[in-house]
């Protein structure tokens, strides 16, 4: 289980989430700010063991700075710097 963080890096225009899931149990993609408010909350669909990479959907409304993309899946997590440049 890891985060590679976004694609580019930094995120900015379209960018993705890549990560490596354990294995094909529910897992969730989550976004703090550095204050630890959880600002994004999505599962991810149909996951499949391995890498894989998703959109974060409303991250693109974050503004310039460092978050913490979080994955959860099987009561283990796995966590990354993002930065985000406007």
């Amino acid at each position: 289980l890891a985060v590679a963080g976004s694609r580019p890096s930094p995120a900015h225009g379209d960018w993705v989430i890549a990560y490596s899931l354990a294995n094909d149990l529910p897992a969730r993609l989550e976004i703090f700010d550095v204050r630890g408010r959880k600002l994004l909350d999505m599962p991810i669909a149909n996951p499949q063991r391995g890498n894989g990479v998703m959109t974060p959907g409303d991250a693109h409304r974050l503004e310039s700075g460092v978050y913490l993309a979080r994955i959860t899946q099987d009561g283990r997590h796995a966590s990354a710097k993002l930065a985000v440049i406007r």
